[in-house]
């Protein structure tokens, strides 16, 4: 049986942790010291993110 992994809507992000909205109404968070990169961006660089066109990924393009 394949599992199917949902997509993702909507981000949000702060000073403490990185929020996902996913598709079916779901929600996932997980502090934002998971992902230095992340964390030491600014709050421009981590607002500026692009998610996928097919939904499963995010790129911040100012932290590359």
């Amino acid at each position: 049986m394949k599992t199917q992994v949902p997509k993702i809507t909507a981000v949000s992000i702060d000073d403490e942790q990185l929020m996902l909205s996913l598709e079916g109404g779901r929600t996932a968070s997980v502090p934002l010291s998971w992902y230095p990169r992340l964390s030491y961006g600014s709050l421009q660089e981590r607002q500026h993110f692009q998610i996928s066109g097919a939904g499963f990924d995010i790129h911040w393009p100012d932290l590359d």
